[in-house]
């Protein structure tokens, strides 16, 4: 889903992390003074993600200024499966194999940001932080090269492998000195470097994130767009929606008529 097409449960939700508008996307706040929203939104006609073939993206929207704590953080994630890694050709284990992630941001504000890889299987987890540099209000694509290294592990199954983050604020308790663009042991308190206030110091700040890819290879491949049909079934193996008319059915013991996934 990393054109944000799919958003069964909803548009727009405004309160605690979990699983609430696009498919796939996850947003994870912790103690933070203001509520996000997250939300799935138009891409504008004219812009670089628009006429390259985006159409949604998804956003993340503070209301209204607060404070960051030691323990703050704001953060778009997007867990992929240990068996899909294992198995998609990316020999892992060598430091001149690689995968390539890249994706369109924005914020509305200019800031350095920082986002991450990091494994969560196998007998450690490791940690692949990221610069995320954006002037407010312009859209720019980035593209991260990530090799591989004899330490990592991807098991063969469906628990969650790899993750990616895209921060927008964090905490002392979470940011550090950890080095960029390499492989390093994850530490819960020196994630990336230390993060600027700046995005959450003022009121409406936004960040917007759409076009995630990520692919076996050094260079990055123009973005695979699929069916609205084709990315819906692929969401549906996490997430499936059913109209009021499919539970009615149920209820009363009829067959039920045209079964739809959308909200």
């Amino acid at each position: 889903n990393g054109a944000m097409q799919v958003a069964q449960r909803g548009t727009s939700y405004t309160g605690t992390d979990n699983y609430h508008t696009v498919d796939r996307i996850l947003t994870s706040n912790g103690g933070l003074d203001e509520d996000c929203t997250m939300a799935q939104v138009d891409v504008s006609a004219g812009t670089s993600p628009y006429t390259l073939g985006f159409r949604k993206f998804a956003r993340i929207a503070l209301a209204q200024a607060g404070v960051v704590a030691s323990n703050s953080a704001a953060e778009i994630d997007q867990r992929i499966e240990a068996q899909d890694i294992h198995s998609s050709g990316w020999n892992y284990l060598s430091t001149s194999s690689f995968v390539t992630l890249s994706f369109w941001a924005k914020s509305s504000v200019t800031q350095t940001f920082y986002g991450r890889l990091m494994t969560e299987t196998g007998p450690a987890s490791r940690n692949f932080p990221f610069e995320v540099d954006l002037v407010g209000g312009t859209w720019k694509k980035f593209t991260i090269k990530i090799p591989g290294a004899s330490n990592l592990a991807f098991t063969n199954s469906n628990q969650s492998g790899l993750r990616i983050e895209w921060v927008q604020a964090a905490g002392t308790d979470q940011s550090g000195t950890a080095p960029l663009n390499q492989w390093s042991t994850y530490s819960s308190t020196d994630r990336y470097p230390a993060v600027a206030s700046t995005w959450y110091d003022t009121d409406n700040a936004t960040y917007e994130l759409t076009g995630v890819q990520l692919e076996v290879g050094s260079e990055a491949t123009p973005f695979e767009f699929r069916s609205y049909a084709d990315e819906l079934i692929r969401c549906m193996r996490y997430y499936q929606a059913s109209t009021d008319d499919w539970h009615s059915a149920l209820n009363s013991n009829s067959t039920p008529g045209a079964y739809s996934n959308c909200n």
